[in-house]
C-alpha cells in the first residue's frame, strides 16, 4: 500500500492532468492575467506612471516603471512651448529653469492620463522640489500619487519601499525588483557611455546624419529590454554599430568640455541643443555631469581628491563634480596628439591613398606583386589600361578620340574612369566622399580633366552608380544610371568573362554577386554593421600602432594567426586588448585580423551563396594581401586580385554608358553642346530639402533634393515605405 504522501501527489497528479485536459494553457495563462488585473483594479486605483522629460534617459524610466514597480509607463511626447509654460505661470520666481521644466512635464503627464508621478531626491533644493511640486499640482486640482526619491532620506529606503508596496502596487514581487532595479543602474551607465562616444566622434562622421541614426536606434533598442541581458546585448550592438561609422577626424582637434548645473547640463531643452549645435560645428565634446557620474560612479571625497588644487571644503558632488571635470578638461585640451593618430583628408587637398598615382588601395598596401592575377584583361578589341590611343589624320591633324565617364559615389569614398572607344581606361580618380557626395564627384571630375587635358578625348557619354547616382546622375547629365550590383557585375564580367564569384569589400559595406554565363543570379549585400569592412581594419590598425597600407605584408610574415572574434567591432577590439596583453606577436593578431575579416564576411554576406571559381576580389580591401590570402586559405581556391578592383564600379557604368552610345538632343547640362562641359558640371544648382517620413514608426528624416521644382534624388529612409519617386 502506497504511503500517504506518495497517494496525495497521485491525487495531485491526476487533478492536474484533468485541468489540463479540459483547460488549453492559453486560457489558463489568460485567466489568470485577468485575475490579477482584477485583483489590481480593486485594491489600487493607481498603475500608470510618468518621469519628467530628461534628454536620453527615456528607456531608463520606461524600464524602471515597467520592470522594478510593475506599472504601464507614460511616455511625454516631444517638448511644446506651452508644456513650459505651464510650469512658468504656477512657480514662483524663486525658482531654477529645471523646476519650471519638470512641473510643466508633471501636468502634462497628468493631463494625458498619468496617476503616478517619479521624482529624484538629490542635494541643495532638489530634495525638496517634489514635495514643492506635489503641493502647486494639488492646488490646481490633480488626484495622483508622488513618488518622491528624496523620502528615502527621511524614511530609509526600507521605510521607503514599504511605502511604494503600500501606495503603488501591493503585488510587486521585491526580490525580482531588486534584480530589475540593478540592472537600471547598468542601463543608466550604458546610455552615458554611449552618449560620451556619440559626443567625441559624431562632429566627425564622414556621412552625414550616420550618428544620429545609429542613436535612434539604439534608443530604440534600449526601450524593447526587459531584463540585464536584453540591455548589455543592445550596449553592445550600439556601440558596435557607432564604432563602426567611419571618421575623418583630426588628429588635434578643438575639444570642448560641458560643465555647470546638473539638470540644464545634459538636458537640451534646457541648453537650447548645445550638444548637437556643437557637433555641426565638427568638435570634440565632452561632459562629465551624468547620472552615471554623479550617482554611481563618484562621490564627494574621491572627486575633492580629483580636485585638491582648487577645493578646500565640502561643496556638494555636483559643483566638486562641476571643478574636477573643469580641470580634466584643461589637462586633455593640452595634451600632444600621437603622431599616428587619424588625420583628415581634403578630397580637394589630395589625392586617396588609393589614386591612380599610387595605385594603392585604401586600406591596405598594394599587393599586387603578391597576387596571381590571371591576364584576362587583353583580349580581341581591349588594350592595356591606362595607355591612351589617339590617330592622326594624313594631313597631321589630331582625331578625337570619344571618351565614356563613369561615377561610382560610395559613402566612403568616389571613383571615376573615363574609358575610351575600346573600353580601355584612360583616366582614373578615387577620391574621399567626406559626406559631400556632389563636391566628391566634382573633385573626380576635375581629376580626370586633368589627366585626359590636351590629349585629344571627346566625353559624349556617361553613367553614374553608387548611393547617390541620381543627384549625381543629374549633375553629369547622365545616360545611365545603375545599382551598384550591375556596375559591379558588368565590370568584373567585361574583364574577368570567365568569373564565377564576385566577392567586394569596401569601407564600410560588402557584398556578393554569383554570375552565370556572365551574368549575375544572385546577390547578397551587409550594410548594417561595418565590421570586418575596411573601416574596421582602419580603426584596428591605429589601436595597433601600424599604418594600415602595412597590414597586408605584416600579416604574411605570420607564422601562427591568432584568434580573433570579429563578428563585432566592440568584440574584435576586446580580444585584441586581450592578445596584446598575454603577449601575441603584432604579426600573429594582425593575421587573425585578416583571417577573421574573411570568416565575418564568409559566414554573414556569403552565408548561404555558392562559391564557385574563378573568384574576383576587388573593392579597397582586396589590396590587403593578407585578406587575400586569408580568403584563398578558407575558399580552398585562387582568387583574382584586379589592379582596377577599387574603381570597378565606375568602370562598369561606364560601360554601360559606353554600350548606350553618345548623347544627343540634350537641351540642358553638361551635354548640350553634344560634348561633356567639365564647367557646366561644376555650375549644377539644386536645393535640399528635409522631411520627416510618417509611414512607420522609425520616422525617418529624408533628404530630397531639387532642381527647379523636380525631385531628382532621395536618401536617409531605411525602409521601401520611405522611398520618394523621383519626378526629373
Amino acid at each position: 500500500m502506497p504511503k500517504p504522501q506518495a497517494l496525495i501527489e497521485q491525487v495531485r497528479s491526476s487533478v492536474a492532468v484533468e485541468l489540463e485536459r479540459r483547460h488549453a494553457p492559453t486560457l489558463l495563462a489568460d485567466r489568470k492575467a485577468a485575475k490579477a488585473a482584477k485583483h489590481k483594479a480593486k485594491h489600487h486605483k493607481y498603475t500608470k506612471a510618468a518621469f519628467f522629460r530628461y534628454c536620453y534617459y527615456d528607456p531608463a524610466f520606461k524600464f524602471f516603471c515597467e520592470q522594478v514597480l510593475d506599472v504601464d509607463y507614460l511616455p511625454l511626447p516631444e517638448a511644446t512651448r506651452a508644456a513650459s509654460e505651464v510650469g512658468v505661470q504656477n512657480s514662483s520666481d524663486y525658482v531654477c529653469t529645471p523646476f519650471k521644466h519638470i512641473l510643466g512635464d508633471f501636468a502634462e503627464a497628468l493631463d494625458l492620463g498619468a496617476d503616478i508621478l517619479i521624482q529624484f531626491g538629490g542635494p541643495c533644493r532638489l530634495g525638496y522640489y517634489g514635495e514643492l511640486q506635489e503641493s502647486i499640482l494639488r492646488d490646481m486640482g490633480y488626484d495622483f500619487i508622488m513618488l518622491n526619491f528624496a523620502r528615502g532620506i527621511e524614511l530609509g529606503y526600507i521605510g521607503w519601499a514599504k511605502e511604494v508596496l503600500k501606495t503603488v502596487n501591493p503585488n510587486i514581487d521585491v526580490p525580482h525588483g531588486v534584480v530589475k532595479l540593478k540592472a537600471v543602474a547598468k542601463m543608466i551607465a550604458h546610455l552615458d557611455s554611449l552618449r560620451d562616444f556619440y559626443l567625441a566622434n559624431a562632429g566627425f562622421e564622414m556621412e552625414r546624419g550616420a550618428f544620429d541614426a545609429a542613436w535612434v536606434s539604439a534608443m530604440d533598442a534600449m526601450r524593447t529590454c526587459l531584463d540585464e541581458r536584453d540591455i548589455n546585448e543592445a550596449y553592445r550592438e550600439a556601440m558596435g554599430a557607432f564604432r563602426a561609422i567611419p571618421l575623418a577626424k583630426p588628429a588635434d582637434p578643438i575639444r570642448i568640455g560641458i560643465v555647470g548645473e546638473m539638470f540644464t547640463a545634459i538636458d537640451e531643452r534646457s541648453n537650447l541643443g548645445l550638444d548637437h549645435k556643437l557637433v555641426a560645428m565638427g568638435v570634440e565634446v565632452h561632459r562629465m555631469l551624468n547620472f552615471t557620474n554623479r550617482y554611481l560612479r563618484y562621490n564627494e571625497p574621491n572627486l575633492r581628491v580629483g580636485a585638491k588644487d582648487y577645493l578646500t571644503y565640502d561643496m556638494g558632488p555636483t559643483s566638486t563634480l562641476t571643478v574636477a571635470a573643469a580641470k580634466k578638461y584643461a589637462a586633455r585640451g593640452l595634451r600632444r596628439p600621437h603622431p599616428r593618430e587619424e588625420r583628415r583628408v581634403h578630397a580637394g587637398d589630395r589625392l586617396h591613398p588609393g589614386a591612380a598615382e599610387s595605385e594603392r588601395g585604401l586600406f591596405g598596401a598594394c599587393a599586387v606583386p603578391h597576387l596571381r592575377l590571371p591576364d584576362l584583361r587583353h583580349g580581341p578589341g581591349h588594350a592595356p589600361r591606362g595607355v591612351l590611343r589617339h590617330a592622326f589624320h594624313e594631313e597631321g591633324e589630331e582625331q578625337m578620340t570619344k571618351g565614356y565617364l563613369g561615377i561610382d559615389i560610395g559613402s566612403i569614398s568616389t571613383k571615376g574612369v573615363i574609358i575610351d572607344e575600346n573600353r580601355a581606361i584612360i583616366a582614373r580618380s578615387y577620391l574621399w566622399t567626406e559626406g559631400n557626395p556632389t563636391e566628391a564627384s566634382k573633385n573626380v571630375v576635375r581629376e580626370l580633366e586633368r589627366q585626359v587635358e590636351g590629349a585629344g578625348v571627346d566625353i559624349v557619354g556617361a553613367g553614374t552608380t553608387g548611393s547617390a547616382r541620381r543627384l549625381v546622375g543629374a549633375m553629369l547629365g547622365a545616360s545611365v544610371i545603375k545599382n551598384e550590383i550591375t556596375a559591379h557585375a558588368v565590370g568584373t564580367t567585361h574583364l574577368h568573362p570567365d568569373v564565377r564569384t564576385i566577392l567586394e569589400i569596401g569601407g564600410q559595406d560588402s557584398k556578393i554577386i554569383c554570375v552565370s554565363d556572365g551574368i549575375a543570379v544572385d546577390y547578397a549585400m551587409n550594410t548594417l554593421c561595418a565590421a570586418g569592412t575596411g573601416s574596421f581594419l582602419s580603426s584596428q590598425a591605429h589601436r595597433l600602432g601600424v599604418e594600415v597600407e602595412e597590414f597586408g605584408d605584416i600579416a604574411l610574415t605570420s607564422t601562427k594567426p591568432a584568434n580573433i572574434a570579429a563578428r563585432c567591432t566592440v568584440f574584435a577590439e576586446s580580444d585584441l586588448v586581450h592578445k596584446i596583453q598575454v603577449g601575441y606577436a603584432r604579426e600573429d593578431i594582425i593575421a587573425g585580423l585578416c583571417n577573421a575579416v574573411a570568416s565575418n564576411y564568409l559566414n554573414n554576406v556569403g552565408k548561404g551563396k555558392k562559391i564557385a571559381a574563378p573568384v574576383v576580389f576587388q573593392g579597397g580591401v582586396s589590396k590587403n594581401a593578407g585578406v587575400v590570402h586569408a580568403f584563398e586559405e578558407q575558399l580552398g581556391m585562387p582568387v583574382a586580385v584586379d589592379p582596377d578592383g577599387h574603381l570597378m564600379g565606375a568602370f562598369g557604368v561606364a560601360l554601360l554608358a559606353a554600350d548606350a552610345g553618345p548623347i544627343e538632343g540634350a537641351e540642358s547640362g553638361p551635354f548640350a553642346d553634344g560634348s561633356f562641359d567639365f564647367e557646366a558640371m561644376l555650375d549644377f544648382d539644386f536645393k535640399t530639402r528635409e522631411i520627416e517620413c510618417q509611414k512607420c514608426a522609425n520616422h525617418c528624416e529624408v533628404i530630397c533634393v531639387y532642381r527647379d521644382k523636380d525631385i531628382i534624388d532621395s536618401w536617409g529612409n531605411r525602409c521601401e515605405k520611405g522611398a520618394v519617386k523621383t519626378t526629373a
